[in-house]
């Protein structure tokens, strides 16, 4: 092992993160951002509700994982480009 820092051209494709594993471009990422900026509203109708029922519960429950996967998804494509070259 070496203390050297290697510039990012200079490491092997296959020691790089795949951010493209996530999304194919950053213009498929900006598509899904914009999604992203309008899924809280998605389950927002459901503040004050979850006690009404359990079924009510359950939808609730699944938009808001399906949001969370959403928006992780988003965040972490984001990361991984802002973080793939700090040299740059």
């Amino acid at each position: 092992m070496t203390d050297e820092i290697r510039a990012r051209q200079d490491i092997p494709q296959e020691d790089r993160w795949r951010a493209e594993a996530l999304y194919a471009d950053d213009a498929t990422w900006e598509e899904d951002f914009k999604t992203v900026q309008n899924l809280p509203g998605l389950v927002a109708p459901y503040h004050g509700h979850l006690g009404e029922s359990v079924e009510l519960l359950a939808e609730a429950l699944r938009i808001w994982f399906e949001v969370s996967k959403w928006v992780e998804k988003a965040w972490v494509y984001a990361r991984m480009r802002s973080d793939e070259d700090l040299g740059n």
